[in-house]
């Protein structure tokens, strides 16, 4: 029913908690997903507060 409409892609990646954090804020201030609210960098949380 929904074949092509969704795609999983990833990649595998080692590194400690911390790294892994860091890694996702870039991937969310790339990606600009519209239900991540908190995991982003300061300057694009900064970014999107004004326009909010």
């Amino acid at each position: 029913m929904f074949d092509g409409e969704a795609v999983f892609v990833y990649a595998p990646y080692s590194a400690d908690k911390v790294a892994l954090r860091e890694v996702e804020k870039k991937l969310n201030d790339a990606l600009m997903p519209p239900y991540s609210l908190r995991d982003f960098t300061v300057e694009v949380k900064q970014a999107k507060a004004a326009w909010q």
